[in-house]
């Protein structure tokens, strides 16, 4: 668990700025195209949440076994 932990910190920065580059692009070609990478941010989000959670969770049964 802890390892995708690292590999999510790591890579989800780099997704999120390649979403942004693809969505100038979209937005100069098609709509649907931007459609779906509102929806791929979305989920980088949610990732970014599931992230946030699992250190919360790491710091909390920390200090809880201190």
């Amino acid at each position: 668990m802890e390892e995708q932990h690292k590999l999510l910190k790591r890579k989800l920065p780099t997704a999120l700025d390649v979403i942004i580059g693809a969505e100038e692009q979209a937005s100069k070609n098609r709509e649907s195209a931007k459609s779906w990478l509102e929806e791929l941010r979305k989920v980088d989000y949610k990732a970014n949440d599931v992230v946030d959670e699992f250190k919360y969770e790491t710091f909390y049964r920390k200090a809880k076994e201190e």
